[in-house]
């Protein structure tokens, strides 16, 4: 009972050493071995901290429980996270140890096992926090680079267990050998290969890991599945992600595009939400859509502004490896077609002719891929469904050369007469977007006339050299002179509007 003092009790222990390791030690299937370990384990769980008693009973077990295991096929050994000793359990190291014998794979389950309790493994905070998801990605990694498993030479030694009893009645140690199982505890070529593929593991789920240190109560949510990498996805995605990609199958329905609220994806993402998305929330929203294969405007990781509660949003299918951060040239394309929206959108519509010359524009002149032309479409989609200013783009036209600026310019006007038409409010706006580019506003009305008439230059109205000539009459002295010219307010207008 608990309060003695260790001194009796190991003395008590010294007779169940005897019993295990003397009397019956032959005799695996005796009647009092059982309980002689239940016995033992008993003692452990009262005086386990109490001097060296319990290094000396969980010793004692370990060697038996290792004897047990030459005899008998055992499972893989599941991963115990109050394990504290350093070395290999000898479960985990005959299990293994019979496959390397015979010369055959080891199956990931094994190898998993030989991971968790190996001395030298260090495995980071992911493996322990979020173990069933490790676990599983393990598994699968494991596999996809080695098949069936991981093929290793067996090394000479044997797998040999010793025990040195606490009573001084048992001389030396006890020592047994398996002199059919190598000893794989001391070699480094396998655990190191599979330190690798852990490493890649908890790299792996390292935001999420962290997600699950700040947001423990969130675990199934769409927020976290987001963070999961794709192999987990079926049986860690939870119903929340099942939902989400049920509703977007729907909401495209086989389109290359599908404008929808915003608060419904929101809602999906998490449900009863109601505040503003941080940014953060935004890149959430946007990788667990990408998990699905589907693409979103505006996502932030593409240089957007965090949508607001309350507005739309367009998604789209997305390409096979599509990036998840924007090119140089992509970013490049999304300011011209913000540029371009502002023009086109300033009559009221974006017109199909318009949204045409602009994705020729893009496919022939940016060399932007398809991944990154229809997430281009979708922007350009997104821009048509609110309200567009001139905020914001001090920032794109600084970053502009004065090249460049005039061939937007000269490209800005393309698009406002690619539908035929260039409305008095589409002027309105290039006048006011030339002069932020820093160019002469009269190039708008300029080239506005070059397009409506085709001229390209100056135009010879007839061969010089004419043969007759004619003089200008003088006045005539006699012709009465008018009073001041009065201008009609209505016509000048009239013509400044044309």
């Amino acid at each position: 009972q608990a309060g003695a003092n260790v001194g009796y009790v190991f003395i008590f222990f010294y007779g169940l050493e005897r019993r295990l390791l003397v009397d019956i030690a032959q005799d695996k299937d005796h009647s009092d071995r059982d309980q002689v370990l239940a016995e033992i384990r008993r003692l452990i769980g009262i005086y386990g901290d109490v001097g060296s008693f319990g290094h000396y009973a969980e010793n004692l077990l370990r060697f038996v429980e290792a004897l047990d295991c030459g005899d008998a096929e055992t499972p893989p050994v599941p991963w115990d996270p109050e394990y504290r000793h350093w070395e290999l359990p000898s479960a985990v190291r005959i299990g293994v140890g019979r496959f390397v014998a015979e010369g055959l794979p080891i199956p990931s389950a094994w190898a998993l096992s030989y991971l968790r309790y190996h001395p030298n493994a260090y495995l980071r905070t992911p493996s322990s926090r979020c173990h069933a998801e490790f676990d599983e990605l393990f598994r699968s990694r494991y596999e996809g680079k080695f098949g069936d498993g991981l093929t290793v030479r067996a090394p000479k030694k044997k797998i040999g267990f010793s025990y040195r009893p606490a009573s001084g009645g048992i001389q030396g140690e006890v020592s047994v050998t398996l002199d059919s199982i190598p000893d794989i505890a001391t070699i480094e070529g396998p655990i190191n290969k599979l330190k690798d593929i852990a490493a890649d593991c908890e790299d792996a789920l390292d935001a999420y890991s962290r997600f699950l240190g700040r947001r423990p109560d969130e675990a199934d949510s769409a927020a976290a599945a987001a963070l999961l990498p794709d192999e987990l996805l079926k049986s860690f995605g939870g119903s929340v992600f099942d939902a989400i990609r049920l509703w977007t199958r729907s909401a495209l329905d086989g389109r290359s595009q599908a404008v929808v609220p915003l608060d419904e994806i929101v809602e999906y993402w998490s449900p009863g939400r109601t505040e503003k998305l941080a940014k953060r929330d935004a890149v959430s929203v946007a990788a667990l859509l990408g998990k699905i294969g589907v693409g979103i405007e505006p996502d932030v990781r593409f240089g957007a502004a965090t949508p607001k509660p309350g507005t739309s949003a367009v998604l789209f299918p997305l390409h096979e490896n599509s990036p998840v951060s924007p090119s140089s040239t992509y970013t490049a394309a999304m300011s011209l077609v913000h540029f371009t929206a502002v023009v086109a959108a300033a009559d009221g519509d974006v017109s199909e002719s318009e949204r045409k010359h602009l994705a020729r524009h893009i496919e022939d002149a940016l060399g932007l891929d398809s991944a990154e032309t229809a997430r281009l479409e979708a922007h350009l989609s997104f821009l048509a469904t609110g309200k567009l200013g001139m905020a914001g783009m001090k920032k794109r036209i600084d970053a502009l050369s004065e090249t460049e600026r005039v061939s937007v310019g000269r490209f800005l006007v393309d698009v406002a007469a690619a539908d035929g038409v260039v409305s008095p409010e589409e002027i309105s706006v290039l006048t006011k977007l030339f002069v932020r580019l820093g160019l002469d506003e009269a190039d708008v009305f300029r080239q506005v006339h070059n397009l409506g008439s085709g001229e390209t230059g100056p135009v010879t109205v007839s061969d010089g050299g004419a043969e007759t000539r004619w003089q200008v009459p003088a006045p005539d002295d006699a012709q009465t002179t008018t009073g001041p010219i009065a201008l009609d307010p209505a016509k000048v207008q009239a013509r400044l509007a044309e």
